[in-house]
């Protein structure tokens, strides 16, 4: 992921991003489609115990990670806030 043609781990919304991945905009996806990536158990429990210090549509996306790998693979344990 790069911004301003310089690597970055972390984009904050509106964010103007460049990344790579192998779909093609306009066949694959479209210009308003939300993409979400995986998260770890382990990474959504250390979201959760910091959750004072993510805003309310921060926590919304999580629960619906969340509610997108439970639909995938109900055997995983992910409690949702």
């Amino acid at each position: 992921m790069q911004k301003e043609k310089k690597n970055i781990d972390v984009a904050i919304k509106n964010d103007k991003v460049a990344i790579s991945i192998e779909f093609r905009v306009g066949r694959n996806i479209f210009e308003d489609d939300i993409l979400y990536t995986f998260i770890s158990e382990t990474d959504y429990r250390k979201f959760k115990e910091n959750k004072d210090i993510l805003n309310d549509e921060q926590k919304e996306i999580l629960k619906e990670i969340a509610n997108i790998i439970r639909k995938e693979n109900p055997a995983v344990e992910i409690i949702i806030f």
